[in-house]
């Protein structure tokens, strides 16, 4: 049979691990059932429509890729079912997880649709089980809940694990890119980051504890550890930045305690006996905890104190026995040992191995090193394409900021034309100011001497006045006697 596995290639190599961990129990599986199957393997973000049509079957091995989320994988899933569809190829999902922050009334009946089609033949999920119970409605097949496939690392990797020799217990602190928050909707930027790990590795190693700084891989995450390295000044020894699955595992596998951001931090610890707690930005992860058995490990955003968090790890530090449960592993195996025996027709097959027995397998199975090999080369592709993009961006940054200063230099000549301008008209309107002053002092003293005139012909006026009075008063007077005696005369 030709399987085809389709999933999420990243450098967060928790998404590596999943593809890593569930081939390698698929081929336990298989050994279980004495089926031969031919297996391929295609990143969702490229896929090859030819290819996808000549598989017999199509698994995708988990994660949290289901829903509305910043990953865009929906319009893949939906390519992908509809080739199934058309071609009668089954579908199968395993581990699947919901990331469904961009979800609203109005498009999440476009998930109900996607789980309805009829080339899905079994579903598994590792998280929010009634979410997809509530898409999947009436389907035909069973919402199976089961574990995330990297909680068998610690067999998967186990020819890869040596032992912890450090005198006293070391902690990893895991680092995200300040991004991740808010792409999530939680409120906790970088800066608030950089105080939380500077802030927990202070209280940590004030009570003896050793500490380390790690990431998943993601070329992002370790860029964000750098700049937090630089800027608290923690030394390269405590620090570890992974290129590889093998060397998160690895990494990890040297703690006594984790406490982690990413989920895959918290499952990959759990996978190999580790005690981790994890501060809570998707709901996945609190599922995760439940699943386990420590859902007081999920550190909600009103509990990321560091204080609480080193108190919190120092009581795990005490614990000896923190062995992942068989019962847990055990989940995701039975779905593929049944799913698969029922698509393969392997009714007579025989009995499903035992927890031992998978895991004695899965221990005979190293990992091949060309999943080292792909992981960097993955991993060097993104940094390539970041780097790109940031490259494309500084060159139109440069080509804006030339034309900026040639704008600059245009209008600074411009700027000093009319400031030219603007000193002569002031000069201009100085001199005129200034010769205005003159005339109206001039008018002004010409104004005094007109009044001072003025006064005095109102002076001589008024005396002309009084005398030319004087003088008719007088002359009336004569003409007043005149008349009396030409009346008199006139009588006589």
């Amino acid at each position: 049979m030709k399987i085809l596995i389709l999933s999420f290639f990243d450098d967060n190599f928790g998404d590596m691990l999943i593809r890593t961990c569930f081939t390698q129990l698929l081929k336990v599986v298989l050994q279980n059932l004495q089926a031969e199957a031919e297996l391929t393997f295609m990143p969702l973000k490229s896929l090859e429509k030819e290819k996808i049509a000549e598989a017999e079957l199509i698994i995708f091995p988990g994660g949290a890729l289901f829903g509305f989320s910043y990953l865009g994988l929906l319009e893949d899933f939906e390519t992908v079912l509809d080739i199934a569809e058309k071609n009668d190829i089954p579908v199968v999902f395993s581990s699947l997880g919901l990331n469904n922050a961009g979800a609203t009334d109005e498009n999440e009946p476009y998930l109900t649709a996607l789980l309805h089609k009829k080339c899905i033949k079994a579903l598994s999920v590792r998280d929010s089980v009634t979410a997809f119970r509530r898409y999947a409605g009436d389907v035909p097949y069973t919402i199976t809940p089961v574990c995330d496939p990297a909680v068998w690392a610690g067999y998967v990797y186990a020819a890869d694990l040596k032992p912890k020799s450090a005198d006293r217990p070391i902690v990893g602190i895991n680092v995200v890119r300040g991004g991740l928050f808010k792409d999530n909707g939680v409120d906790f930027v970088l800066h608030n980051e950089v105080e939380y790990l500077s802030a927990l590795a202070e209280e940590l190693e004030n009570h003896g504890i050793e500490t380390c700084f790690f990431t998943n891989g993601q070329t992002l995450d370790c860029n964000t550890l750098r700049f937090f390295a630089k800027e608290c000044e923690v030394p390269v020894e405590k620090l570890s930045l992974p290129d590889t699955a093998r060397e998160v595992v690895q990494a990890i596998s040297r703690f006594d305690a984790v406490a982690a951001i990413r989920m895959h931090a918290s499952i990959i610890s759990y996978a190999l006996g580790v005690p981790a707690l994890n501060l809570v930005w998707n709901p996945k992860i609190p599922d995760f905890y439940e699943m386990i058995g420590h859902p007081e490990r999920a550190l909600m955003p009103g509990e990321w104190s560091p204080a609480l968090v080193a108190e919190q790890i120092r009581h795990m530090l005490d614990e000896k026995d923190y062995r992942p449960d068989p019962a847990v592993l055990m989940t995701l195996y039975r779905f593929l040992y049944e799913t698969m025996q029922e698509l393969l027709q392997k009714d007579g097959a025989p009995e499903m191995f035992d927890f031992e027995t998978v895991c004695e397998r899965l221990k005979s199975m190293r990992v091949p090193d060309e999943e080292d090999v792909t992981d960097l080369r993955l991993k060097v592709r993104r940094s390539e394409s970041r780097y790109l993009s940031l490259f494309t961006v500084n060159r139109r940054q440069k080509d804006e900021i030339r034309n900026l200063k040639i704008q600059n230099k245009t209008l600074n000549g411009e700027k000093k034309s009319l400031e030219k301008a603007a000193e002569r008209e002031l000069q201009q309107s100085k001199k005129a100011l200034q010769n205005a002053e003159k005339k109206w002092q001039a008018t002004k003293k010409e104004l005094a001497d007109v009044q001072k005139k003025n006064e005095k012909m109102q002076k001589e006026l008024n005396h002309l006045n009084k005398t030319l009075a004087v003088r008719l008063h007088k002359r009336l007077g004569r003409i007043k006697r005149f008349l009396l005696r030409h009346l008199r005369g006139k009588k006589s």
